[in-house]
């Protein structure tokens, strides 16, 4: 665990001091008036302002596997689908089944209510608090962006990012081999996101939550990737510009950090087959150190730990319970050391698809 006690010594260092910098009002987290906690309603959001996005995520998926050649250990194509349930607004759903292993025929149900619970968490960005100092030094420089203000571009930007992990969370659970280990294993039909299909046994769910950090920490892998290859040349953007690579990653750090806020607003955090909200922020914004290292790219070590920070940031800001401070970021990491004897011992790679990139 280096990357850990690398965390444990920079906060002891390095944090504290850099935090002390920050003005009372972005520390305090309890004074509202400085950082409103986030809740995620629908005032002055309709449904039929979010609409005309719904049918972009198609879009978005097609282009996930344009990028990811899935093929199974025989080096055959896995067949993936996504299906879109648009029928109910307020229906919450998403989750991943196989739906014939003789084919390898694979299947992504997503519901349009929990997108638009998505496009409103992104909706953040245009309150009138200003959670990006920077904002105003962007520079737009696609033509049809020129119409809509900063703000507004940068909510439509983190509600692309936040549907991308949706979508490459539930991919990564085909990938990584967990639908076929449940289905034949568990005798479980199917990984909803949000509900079982019947009780499960403790060591059932401890496989489960498993998964889902598996599946956190592939998504955010491959979410960093595409993000940071979107970025064109430079490394700030192509339609806007960020106006430098700290902005970039506060963003993304917030961004992310919103999808958990709105899942903790879901689960209230009862116990559930997932880790919790801050272990999953934890999870993904870790992941970008994996990509970073393996592409060796460009002072990604203070990237990273400038991360760390923005996390707090963020989760003080938003409300996300157990991420507010230095030991809650080392915590969570921590407490995450489980999952890697679990997958073991269910020798899950055994199940797993291969990808061509």
């Amino acid at each position: 665990m280096k990357f850990v006690q690398k965390i444990k010594d920079v906060f002891k260092m390095f944090l504290k001091d850099q935090i002390q910098e920050k003005s009372q009002d972005q520390l305090n987290y309890k004074n509202k008036k400085a950082n409103p906690i986030l809740i995620i309603r629908s005032d002055g959001y309709s449904y039929e302002q979010f609409d005309p996005m719904l049918h972009d995520i198609n879009k978005y998926f097609d282009e996930i596997l344009e990028l990811l050649k899935v093929k199974n250990k025989h080096g055959k194509d896995v067949k993936i689908k996504l299906s879109l349930e648009a029928t109910n607004p307020d229906t919450i759903k998403a989750f991943a089944i196989r739906t014939n292993k003789e084919l390898g025929e694979y299947e992504i149900r997503m519901s349009a209510g929990l997108s638009y619970h998505i496009w409103l968490t992104s909706r953040f960005v245009m309150a009138d608090y200003e959670y990006f100092t920077w904002a105003n030094n962007c520079q737009v420089i696609d033509e049809e962006l020129k119409s809509k203000n900063i703000k507004e571009i940068l909510a439509d930007s983190t509600y692309h990012l936040l549907t991308y992990y949706i979508l490459l969370h539930e991919l990564s659970h085909i990938l990584l081999g967990h639908c076929d280990f449940i289905q034949d294993r568990m005798e479980i039909n199917s990984l909803d996101e949000f509900k079982d299909e019947r009780e499960l046994l403790k060591e059932e769910v401890l496989i489960r939550k498993a998964f889902e950090a598996d599946a956190d920490r592939q998504a955010g892998e491959y979410l960093i990737a595409i993000f940071n290859a979107s970025l064109g040349n430079d490394g700030l953007g192509v339609k806007f510009k960020f106006p430098n690579r700290e902005a970039v990653f506060e963003f993304y750090t917030y961004s992310v950090t919103s999808i958990f806020t709105l899942l903790q607003q879901f689960s209230l955090r009862q116990e559930t087959i997932h880790p919790l909200p801050n272990e999953r922020q934890s999870i993904v914004i870790t992941a970008m150190r994996r990509y970073f290292e393996k592409y060796n790219i460009k002072d990604s070590e203070a990237i990273v730990l400038l991360s760390m920070i923005y996390m707090m940031d963020a989760a003080q800001k938003f409300g996300l319970i157990g991420s507010m401070d230095s030991l809650d970021i080392v915590n969570n990491i921590e407490n995450m050391g489980w999952v890697a004897e679990i997958l073991n011992q269910t020798k899950i790679k055994e199940y797993q698809h291969k990808i061509i990139i």
